[in-house]
């Protein structure tokens, strides 16, 4: 439950027996004091950037809910109080200031933002000023309005609630945002996922495409060799000597090559005797034929 803003001193309070809302209420002004001092909860951490105060109010709103308007300008006038020579503070601000402790008697030390800025208290003093007297009331309405503030437990939690509220929907928002990227980033991924495994299909066609001509090849490759396996099994390499068709060679078309001379005869009469050659020469052999050989020749028989 809020604590109720108290503005006299203590032997006031000890003459009408308000010691106990006198200390809460000054352990309060502490507390206040406190807040906006603090390196977390403070002025100059939430609402002082570029040397610009509370640029859209929200500060001194949530201090105003937090304590209380009276108590938030008790704070701030106390301030301009305890150093009222210091030339910084306007004209509007210490004047006012003078006027608002005048009515408020509690002791001075109960409350003073001794570690902010005379500069940024003064433009502090300024907005809160305006936001009250905007409020447009008579004093007795705006007192009842801020033990209203302090005292109502509904409108208390209610504001608890709201304060509750708007920082979890920023919350949402921010993981919504967070969600959002996560999922454009997904998507995009997705589309290269789809551009790879496109490329990699278009890949394997030409990877199967290339292995069919590589056994294709492989295919013509094996022939030849076959052939020249074929004609190297069947090649007939005779050195100088005599010798008859049918029995040392088969009869049949031949290509012979070499070096030397040779001779090829039928019943004792010569019908081929010419030297051989590398390029070789096509001849055809009969059965019950004589060849006489001086050298090497290769016989390679033509299918």
């Amino acid at each position: 439950m809020a604590v109720e803003f108290y503005r006299y001193s203590y032997r006031t309070a000890e003459h009408d027996g308000d010691v106990e809302e006198y200390r809460a209420s000054r352990d309060e002004n502490r507390r206040c004091t406190e807040f906006i001092q603090h390196p977390q909860t403070g002025l100059y951490a939430n609402a002082y950037k570029d040397n610009v105060v509370d640029k859209d109010g929200t500060y001194l709103d949530k201090c105003i809910s937090e304590f209380g308007m009276q108590r938030m300008m008790f704070v701030i006038a106390n301030t301009v109080k305890m150093s009222k020579h210091d030339g910084r503070w306007s004209p509007e601000v210490k004047e006012w200031a003078k006027d608002f402790m005048t009515s408020h008697t509690s002791e001075y030390a109960d409350g003073c933002l001794s570690q902010i800025h005379t500069g940024v208290v003064n433009i502090l003093a300024e907005k809160i000023i305006k936001k009250y007297n905007d409020l447009n009331l008579p004093d007795w309405a705006r007192e009842k309005l801020e033990k209203l503030q302090n005292t109502n437990s509904e409108y208390i939690t209610a504001q608890n609630n709201y304060s509750s509220l708007s920082d979890e929907i920023n919350t949402l928002n921010s993981d919504l945002a967070d969600k959002k990227k996560n999922y454009e980033e997904f998507t995009t991924s997705q589309n290269g996922l789809e551009k790879i495994n496109d490329e990699n299909d278009k890949l394997e066609k030409e990877k199967e495409e290339l292995q069919n001509t590589v056994n294709t090849k492989q295919s013509t490759l094996d022939s030849l060799n076959n052939q020249i396996s074929s004609t190297s099994q069947s090649t007939l390499t005779l050195t100088s000597g005599t010798y008859a068709v049918g029995e040392n060679i088969k009869a049949g078309k031949y290509t012979i090559m070499g070096s030397g001379s040779i001779a090829i005869s039928s019943s004792g009469k010569a019908r081929v005797n010419s030297n051989l050659t590398a390029d070789g020469k096509d001849y055809i052999l009969n059965d019950d034929e004589t060849i006489k050989i001086k050298g090497k020749a290769q016989f390679i028989p033509i299918k």
